[in-house]
């Protein structure tokens, strides 16, 4: 399911109010831009090679389905964009810490690295990479 399908009614709602989608990088929810959010709050305004339309457009049509962490192997290779990140950095997932997903950083996975895993941040988000889309 694509997030365009999963929030369908919340996005109809705003388009139809003549507003522009913006989706919050805390909780991942549609939300009306310039009304309900600032822009450093944004998913959208983060990415560096893309402009917010490109961005949304982009988010739209992105898997909306919801990764279940505890099944995700150690060292698989995901993306994080951490609170302050201009960009989507790649590293290793690292297993879960405290029920929230960690990661190995500087491309360490856990046969290469000394270093205890780090747990995203509150207002973090991770994503497996898609090797079909690199």
């Amino acid at each position: 399911m694509k997030n365009k399908e999963k929030y369908r009614e919340q996005i109809e709602n705003i388009v139809f109010a003549g507003s522009t989608i913006a989706v919050t990088k805390k909780t991942g929810e549609p939300t009306i831009c310039n009304g309900n959010i600032r822009c450093r709050e944004c998913l959208f305004c983060d990415v560096v090679d893309l402009g917010c339309h490109e961005a949304r457009s982009a988010w739209l049509n992105q898997d909306a389905d919801e990764i279940d962490w505890k099944n995700v192997p150690v060292d698989t290779l995901v993306e994080v964009l951490e609170t302050g990140d201009a960009e989507w950095r790649k590293r290793y997932f690292a297993g879960n810490i405290n029920g929230r997903p960690s990661y190995f950083q500087n491309g360490a996975t856990s046969k290469t690295t000394d270093f205890s895993p780090v747990q995203l941040d509150d207002d973090g988000f991770i994503r497996i990479v898609d090797y079909k889309n690199m």
